[in-house]
């Protein structure tokens, strides 16, 4: 009998803007940030206007939760992509400003999907559990991070752009 390694995961880059539907009913899936013990301030999450105001480059977590009896394999693959509230820009995606693209700002890798997304994970690049999806060269496959979960926990993210760079997230 030969032998057949595993197949390998290779995430898929999403088209188009991702639907915002509530399907947490599937696996009573919960995504919560709480903000309530963070030290320094170095982010303030508020529920009532459902947005976060974080500091660029400060790790800020995200708690994910899911009834591990509702997934065959246990492990859950999480995908973070960043939108535009304002439904006027929700059919573009969003990448980061032409300053911070600059190789001044990215001494860690050159790799043009790490590069152009805005988020990024807390864990060092090159993680086996984490991948940065999307093409600089079709304006219609969006940047994301594809994290894998063995179980429910927290997620630390972190925003390599700001909201106010002069070509950036909030000037389009």
């Amino acid at each position: 009998m030969k032998y057949s390694p595993p197949n390998q995961f290779i995430p898929i880059s999403p088209r188009g803007p991702p639907e915002r539907k509530d399907e947490s009913e599937k696996c009573n899936f919960v995504v919560e940030i709480d903000g309530s013990r963070t030290q320094k301030k170095k982010f303030l999450y508020s529920y009532l206007l459902n947005r976060i105001y974080v500091e660029m480059g400060s790790n800020f977590s995200v708690n994910f939760n899911w009834d591990v009896s509702k997934v065959p394999d246990r492990e859950m693959y999480i995908r973070a992509t960043v939108v535009f509230a304002d439904p006027d820009q929700g059919e573009k995606r969003v990448e980061r400003c032409f300053q911070h693209v600059h190789a001044q700002w990215n001494a860690e890798t050159t790799d043009a999907v790490v590069v152009n997304n805005v988020l990024r994970s807390a864990r060092e690049l090159g993680d086996p559990n984490v991948y940065y999806c999307g093409n600089p060269d079709e304006t219609d496959c969006w940047y994301s991070v594809l994290v894998r979960l063995n179980r429910p926990t927290g997620h630390a993210y972190s925003f390599v752009c700001k909201n106010s760079c002069g070509s950036g997230i909030n000037r389009r």
